[in-house]
């Protein structure tokens, strides 16, 4: 049952228009883990054992490192399904070519790497879902950062919130009871 992949059917999260399977959030999890081992390198074995279970393993005192990273996936597919339910209602979506370049990548990589039961297409599908929300988020960022001339007209009209100081400080120290050390501080300062 395990292997056939229908536990990783069962939907875990759901928007109006998406939702997370099981096996999504595996590979979710699974990208959590490797992008933290991949952060930290060679010393990840110092934080903790990439050989043996993340359930058995502490990350804090009441939190296993799989906790951790299950944890974080949540939160980031919780963002996730805001995103795309927004990107839906603005008829925002990937371009085909984008589709097909994330199916490619998605039937490239082996799925048992993210789980046992897991398909590709549960890989495409949270693929995609993780991409179509950083390119509506990207895309709404462009629309609403300033344009040049926006900025320029700004800055003529409240020069004194675009100004800039850059500065230099210098300590200059002396032994406190020594006359003429200080005397050299004060003209090392005032130069």
């Amino acid at each position: 049952v395990l292997n056939s992949g229908v536990v990783l059917k069962k939907n875990v999260l759901e928007s109006e228009n998406f939702s997370v399977t099981a096996g999504m959030m595996s590979y979710y999890i699974y990208e959590q883990n490797y992008s933290f081992a991949k952060y930290y390198g060679a010393s990840i074995s110092d934080i903790y054992n990439p050989d043996k279970s993340l359930k058995n393993q502490d990350y804090t005192a009441d939190k296993s490192f799989f906790q951790f990273f299950a944890d974080t996936a949540y939160n980031n597919v919780i963002n996730y399904l805001y995103l795309c339910e927004d990107a839906k209602s603005d008829g925002f979506d990937l371009s085909e070519e984008t589709k097909t370049a994330l199916k490619e990548r998605a039937y490239s990589l082996d799925p048992e790497k993210y789980g046992r039961g897991l398909s590709s297409e549960d890989i495409y599908n949270a693929i995609y879902l993780s991409v179509l929300a950083a390119e509506y988020s990207s895309n709404l960022y462009n629309e609403l950062a300033p344009k040049a001339e926006e900025i320029e007209e700004y800055k003529e009209k409240s020069p004194i919130f675009c100004q800039n100081v850059d500065y230099l400080m210098y300590t200059v120290s002396y032994a406190k009871d020594d006359k003429a050390a200080k005397e050299k501080a004060q003209k090392g300062a005032d130069d």
